[in-house]
């Protein structure tokens, strides 16, 4: 692998040929859409680092997940696909009362095998946050997704671990602060001071 540079970009193309994959045209085939899939299609992923306003380059914790990242994709894959049978499709079918159900399985297409994940999930970004833990920053994949497709799907992860999911507008930080061991409540709070105070 090519050692990753930091070249004062916060928002960069990313090589994850794995995750690029998740590039079906079931999720891409409006031109608003043809940038991005044809920098999925040669295996790039768009990435953005979210900085605090005094930083001048990433932290060593954040370039170690966008590492980890690039080493792991085929266990974030693993992870991706087990989360979504688990957890997501039985939690969107809750939420839509199977409402959303279509005789070709749009919605929710059936999952025998890891690669039909991509009838599910079609990549557009992932960020990488200040939050760290064990030397890793907390990131968010955000997906083009088949159950909801208004919305999309926007995962919260430490390593290959699914901390929260939430569709577009519908994200927080407590499966982040809460993975840290500290109270949501009390962060929200000093979070909230610090912005009104324009920090």
């Amino acid at each position: 692998m090519t050692e990753l540079q930091y070249t004062g970009e916060w928002e960069f193309d990313l090589k994850l040929d794995k995750i690029a994959e998740l590039n079906s045209d079931l999720f891409f085939d409006l031109e608003f859409y043809e940038t991005l899939k044809q920098k999925l299609k040669h295996g790039l992923v768009p990435v953005v680092v979210v900085n605090e306003k005094s930083a001048e380059s990433p932290s060593s914790e954040q370039m170690n997940c966008i590492h980890w990242i690039v080493k792991n994709q085929e266990d974030i894959w693993m992870a991706l696909y087990a989360s979504i049978k688990e957890k997501i499709f039985p939690f969107y079918h809750e939420l839509w009362q199977d409402a959303h159900e279509t005789e070709n399985g749009y919605f929710y297409p059936e999952l025998n095998a890891p690669l039909d994940l991509k009838k599910v999930l079609g990549i557009e970004q992932i960020e990488v946050f200040t939050e760290s833990r064990e030397g890793l920053s907390y990131y968010r994949l955000f997906f083009r997704f088949s159950a909801d497709p208004e919305h999309g799907l926007i995962l919260t992860m430490h390593t290959e671990r699914l901390l929260a999911f939430c569709g577009m507008g519908d994200c927080d930080h407590k499966g982040i602060i809460e993975d840290m061991g500290l109270d949501y409540g009390h962060w929200l709070e000093e979070h909230m001071a610090k912005m009104n105070n324009g920090n």
